[in-house]
C-alpha cells in the first residue's frame, strides 16, 4: 500500500484517517447469564465480505460529541440492505441482552475487537457505526 500511503501525505489529515478494514459481526453468549461472567461462545459470526472504508474519529469530532465518543473511536461505513446488495440494520446491529454480546472483529490496517457505542441509519445509501475497542 505504499501508494495509498504517498496519496495520505499529500491530501492530509482528513484522507489520512481512512484505512482498509473488513469486519465481522459476532454474537457472543456468556455461559453465567451476564457479559463478562463466565466463558464466552460465539453464537454467530457475521463476515460482512467487502473491505471497508474505517476511519478513526478526529479529535474535534470527539469534543464535539457530548461524551459519547472517546478518542479511539473509528467509524465504519456500511451499506444498507437493497435488494440482495447490502445488509440490514438488524444484521449489523443485532440486540444484544443480558448475557449476550455483539463484538465487531476488524481486521486490516486497524485491528482488534470493537463494541458498538453508536449506529446511525439516517443518512440515504449508508449506516454509520461507530465503535470502540474492547479492552482486554
Amino acid at each position: 500500500m505504499p501508494m495509498l500511503d504517498g496519496a495520505r501525505q499529500l491530501l492530509g489529515p482528513q484522507f489520512a484517517n481512512f484505512r482498509r478494514g473488513q469486519v465481522a459481526v459476532i454474537t457472543r453468549a456468556w455461559s453465567g447469564g451476564l457479559v463478562g461472567e463466565g466463558y464466552p461462545t460465539d453464537v454467530t459470526t457475521l463476515q460482512l465480505p467487502a473491505w471497508y472504508a474505517v476511519r478513526e474519529l478526529e479529535e474535534s469530532e470527539v469534543a464535539g460529541s457530548g461524551g459519547r465518543y472517546r478518542t479511539g473511536t473509528v467509524k465504519v461505513v456500511v451499506t444498507p440492505k437493497v435488494g440482495q446488495v447490502g445488509f440490514s440494520l438488524a444484521e449489523i446491529a443485532p440486540a444484544g441482552s443480558p448475557g449476550i454480546e455483539v463484538v465487531y472483529q476488524i481486521t486490516g490496517d486497524i485491528q482488534g475487537e470493537f463494541s458498538r457505542v453508536h449506529v446511525s441509519a439516517h443518512r440515504a445509501f449508508r449506516y454509520e457505526l461507530f465503535l470502540e475497542r474492547v479492552l482486554p
